[in-house]
């Protein structure tokens, strides 16, 4: 992972609050929103929406 992938997950995991766990979830959906988009990497933007969706996840239930 990039330098700037980490940055994004550790940006994540403060402003969310992210368990060790979730950050495995986060990770694991972030790879899949690049595979959706046909790319081979992860991306920032990957993890922020990723992280953006989990929370919502979180607060609809």
């Amino acid at each position: 992972a990039t330098g700037a992938v980490l940055d994004a997950v550790d940006t994540a995991m403060h402003a969310y609050r992210l368990s060790g766990r979730a950050r495995v979830r986060l990770l694991r959906l972030a790879r899949t929103l690049a595979d959706l988009d046909d790319r081979d990497a992860v991306t920032p933007d990957d993890i922020l929406e990723a992280a953006a969706l989990r929370r919502a996840e979180a607060l609809l239930g």
